[in-house]
């Protein structure tokens, strides 16, 4: 028979050693040390099994409150493995089986949840599987989103179940994905296409606006309204403006044509926007001047004087004309003149020009264009180095533009030379 130092009916002191007598299945166990007398090391480790019945009973309370309770199950098992290991002096038999008929209930809601979430998940798959054969993408889109939503949201089925019915659910949702990426890739490429179409129509409609044969472009306008209609859908805004585009231009066009029906000469028949018609006289007169760029005879150069009359002429009919055109416009003249003007110095001084090879043609051009933007550049600064604040506003005004068009000169002599270099690296 042991003879102990001390003794509780849940424990024991035994060479200065504090023990807790065995339960259920529990062998005796070392808690503890006597640190003080065997009163004082017994008393403390009561205390602390007070703190094991604290944990069991906060748990019960917990789960009371709880909507899910099976979600505390796996913290009820760690409470009650931590119980065969906790270093306090009591009845762990009754907090175990406390624990134990808790564990059962909790076990019997989990498997009931689980039940009830396996026939949420296989319903789940059933709808994906119908979804997927459907043939409205954007419809099944949208009903496998909520699915995904619902899947995420519900608890796990039983262990054997949850993997079939997951894998089933993620294979069905990846093939969605693809067939998804599929559809969209093609009807991005439709859309695409019916885009190209209607500009296609509107390429066709915006030069005969102003046609003179007006018979046969009502014919092509009328054409081109009935495969208007035939093309297809277009995002919304994107057809907003193609429309707005394709009524503006038909527009212009029949407001002409009721015009020539009505028995309006040709000639005299007005055009709905007015401005409209003087950016297409602007925009020939550019292209006009651009196209003689570079020919250097002395027929381009009358031609570019013409054109300068005829949009001086345009100019006091209408006093603002679009800047941008007016710009483009002015460079077109500034470079015929100034390569005019380049070709005439290198001929006087070089009269067999024409038939020296194109590399020589190019180093002297270069040359000259080099010494001409020497002395603009020269010019230029004693002109800015001479102007002062003290003369008067109509002297200002008339320098200050002189010394802006020297300016600008001097950019087209570098654009010039920058492109004369180009053809040269070339050679």
């Amino acid at each position: 028979m042991n003879t102990y130092e001390h003794e509780t009916n849940f424990g024991y002191i035994l060479d200065k050693k504090v023990y807790l007598k065995a339960f259920l299945d529990q062998p005796d166990k070392e808690i503890g040390t006597v640190k003080e007398t065997n009163e004082a090391a017994i008393e403390y480790f009561e205390k602390k099994y007070q703190l094991a019945i604290q944990k069991v009973q906060e748990l019960q309370k917990m789960i009371a409150q709880a909507e899910n309770k099976g979600s505390y199950l796996m913290k009820l098992l760690h409470l009650k493995e931590s119980l065969l290991d906790f270093k306090g002096m009591g009845d762990f038999t009754v907090l175990i089986t406390t624990l134990e008929a808790e564990e059962k209930v909790l076990r019997g809601l989990v498997a009931n949840n689980r039940s009830k979430n396996f026939e949420i998940k296989q319903e789940i798959v059933y709808t994906a599987q119908a979804a997927f054969e459907q043939e409205d993408i954007e419809e099944a889109n949208e009903i496998y989103k909520e699915l995904k939503n619902r899947w995420i949201k519900t608890g796990l089925a039983d262990e054997t179940s949850e993997k079939t019915l997951e894998a089933e659910f993620n294979d069905l949702f990846t093939r969605f994905i693809e067939k998804r990426r599929d559809f969209f890739k093609k009807r991005n490429e439709e859309i695409k296409d019916r885009l190209e179409r209607y500009k296609d129509i509107l390429d066709v409609l915006f030069p005969l606006r102003f046609s003179k044969k007006l018979e046969e472009a009502a014919e092509t306008y009328k054409e081109a309204q009935q495969v208007w209609k035939d093309v297809g859908v277009v995002p919304a805004i994107k057809m907003k403006k193609l429309w707005d585009k394709f009524k503006k231009v038909n527009n212009e066009f029949f407001f002409r044509y009721k015009q020539f029906k009505a028995g309006v000469p040709v000639d005299e028949i007005k055009p709905l926007f007015q401005q409209e018609n003087v950016r297409d006289r602007m925009d020939t007169l550019c292209k006009q001047a651009e196209a003689l760029i570079g020919v250097n005879t002395n027929e381009s150069l009358e031609d570019g004087k013409k054109l300068l009359i005829a949009w001086k002429d345009l100019s006091k009919v209408y006093k603002r004309l679009d800047e941008t055109f007016s710009n483009r416009f002015r460079n077109a003249c500034d470079r015929i003149f100034e390569e005019g003007y380049l070709v005439k110095l290198v001929k006087r001084k070089y009269p067999d020009f024409d038939e020296k090879p194109k590399i020589d043609q190019f180093r002297i051009k270069t040359s000259f264009m080099r010494e001409l933007l020497r002395k603009d550049e020269m010019e230029l600064r004693v002109a800015e180095s001479t102007f002062h604040s003290e003369i008067s506003e109509l002297e200002r005004g008339a320098k200050e533009y002189a010394i802006a068009t020297q300016k600008r000169k001097l950019g087209v002599k570098k654009q010039i030379l920058a492109e004369f270099e180009v053809s040269l690296k070339a050679l």
